[in-house]
């Protein structure tokens, strides 16, 4: 079969032109909007029992709905017991729908005459198909069975497209799955397009994907959204950084916090272990909750918001760098497609204010108070202490967000897989200043000027002392998790046998690097409230 854009169309046109009642208990989401060229069905032919034979036999992924990864036999041969295994989820036998190519003038199973990516079979037990010659006597048998693996019972995802997944740039056509297991989420396929997302990531063996759906729909339990993230966390030994980080941010008072899920998942019939589905951060009602501009605002208040921005050492193809620190600022939104040169020329006009009154002489000017939001910049703070994330100094995944008529606010956080939860007794921004721009990979952000105004320093220790209670708990959240993704991370960790150094827990077991980690949050936690507590 050729396919142009789509491979889910096909399962859905040739279940249904069959009479399937195989989606009953699936939620589908069909689309009519790609190019299909269908294989052409396959037709009996003349032949004498000798030429009779099985060339293909498979049960695909594409034509079933509860099928993750396409399910190949071993050799195929008269009389003989051809067997595919299901490996890493749950799959029910009954139903389903094998994709093959054979000679014959006819194929029955169990006497009902069969049609290949139509005919609805049980394979609960060993099957028997007959492929019969012309004289209609005659026939030869060949059996399947599907063998059940072993299997964690945790929810899995698949994505399966017409081709090979590889470039950040180019989306690629592709089906999206879901299957519940035994966590009580409901099956579900979507129609999609899949690319791979990151910048250092994508040197690692592991890749993480950015998945944009055709449609809105939750996915796990979380908000409404077309867009979505699978992260790999491939150098985080304890696979679990990214969903602690986005667990303590999400009890300060940030406006919003990507949701995460923890999930297995099938790229293209291939097991590729554990992965953190996340909320891609995107302007929408359910995420980063701000205007969205369009090329019309370009005079009044109109012009003031809303902005969504990145500050990265990798910069995009529409990016400033400020006036005053040279930090690296990628614009996320407005899109490079529809932004306005007074849009550029405002935003960046804005991040220069801010700087001129921060870098006055000595002390910060206090009318830089009515261009940032200090809670949020205390909150975020907050979040790059305790998890000791280093990449905040140079920078790395760094996001603002200003409103229409608003200051600029700090967050959403993201991006902690890396350099994060190790030791450390020191602070990390509170004085770390950059005095040299010769580097072009070190920058700092403006919290050591920010604590040189009272008022700053006092927000931040009345956060504290508000959130000190929740952060305290964290480790409690922490066995919660490894009791949910164990018997996936073992899973994983026979996919994915060697990480990439940069944490210093490579070279431990999970277990141990999980109560490293534990143990290093706990250690900066008493220091950080030690010291914020005497100011």
């Amino acid at each position: 079969m050729r396919i142009d854009r789509l491979l889910f169309m096909t399962s859905f046109i040739l279940l249904s032109s069959c009479g399937s009642n195989m989606f009953e208990q699936f939620e589908l989401h069909p689309v009519t909007d790609y190019s299909i060229t269908e294989k052409p069905a396959w037709k009996p032919v003349d032949c004498t029992i000798d030429e009779v034979k099985f060339s293909s036999f498979k049960i695909s992924a594409m034509t079933n709905d509860r099928v993750m990864a396409d399910l190949t036999f071993s050799s195929i041969k008269e009389n003989e017991t051809s067997t595919a295994v299901v490996s890493h989820y749950y799959l029910k036998k009954s139903g389903l729908v094998p994709s093959w190519d054979c000679v014959a003038a006819k194929v029955t199973v169990n006497g009902v005459e069969q049609t290949p990516d139509c005919s609805e079979v049980d394979f609960s037990d060993t099957v028997t198909y007959r492929l019969y010659a012309s004289d209609g006597n005659r026939y030869k048998e060949y059996k399947f069975y599907v063998e059940q693996g072993d299997y964690s019972g945790f929810q899995v995802l698949s994505i399966v497209s017409d081709r090979t997944i590889s470039n950040k740039k180019i989306w690629a056509s592709s089906m999206f799955k879901v299957s519940g297991q035994e966590s009580g989420y409901r099956d579900a396929a979507y129609s999609s397009k899949t690319r791979l997302r990151g910048n250092n990531s994508l040197q690692f063996r592991k890749k993480s994907y950015t998945l944009k759906l055709d449609e809105r729909v939750s996915l796990l339990g979380m908000g409404k959204h077309t867009h979505w993230c699978l992260l790999a966390s491939y150098p985080d030994r304890t696979r679990m950084r990214n969903r602690i980080a986005f667990e303590i941010a999400s009890r300060t008072g940030l406006a919003w916090t990507p949701d995460s899920r923890f999930c297995e998942l099938f790229v293209n019939s291939e097991y590729c272990g554990l992965y953190l589905l996340t909320e891609k951060i995107k302007i929408d009602r359910n995420r980063v909750n701000i205007s969205k501009m369009t090329p019309a605002d370009t005079i009044g208040e109109n012009l003031t918001g809303g902005y969504l921005l990145e500050c990265d050492r990798f910069a995009d193809n529409l990016s400033f760098e400020t006036a005053v620190r040279h930090l690296p600022v990628n614009i996320k939104s407005p899109d490079e497609d529809v932004i306005t040169d007074s849009q550029i020329d405002y935003i960046e006009n804005y991040f220069k204010k801010i700087e001129q009154l921060l870098y006055r002489e000595d002390v910060p000017d206090p009318a830089y108070r009515d261009y940032i939001d200090l809670e949020s910049f205390a909150d975020v703070w907050m979040v790059l202490e305790l998890t000791n994330c280093a990449d905040a100094r140079l920078p790395g995944s760094i996001w603002f967000y200003k409103d229409k008529n608003g200051p600029l606010c700090a967050g959403p956080v993201w991006d902690f897989d890396l350099y994060t939860f190790n030791p450390g007794d020191s602070y990390l921004l509170y004085d770390y200043e950059i005095t040299d721009f010769s580097s072009t990979t070190d920058r700092s952000l403006w919290y050591s000027r920010l604590f040189l105004d009272p008022e700053f320093k006092r927000i931040v220790k009345r956060r504290w002392q508000e959130c000190y209670p929740r952060f305290q708990t964290i480790p409690a959240f922490i066995d919660r998790q490894v009791e949910l993704i164990g018997k996936s991370v073992a899973a994983n960790d026979e996919t994915w046998k060697t990480v990439v150094p940069g944490n210093p827990d490579t070279g431990l077991k999970w277990a141990q690097s999980v109560e490293e980690l534990k143990r290093n949050y706990q250690a900066r936690l008493q220091m950080l409230n030690d010291s914020i507590t005497s100011w």
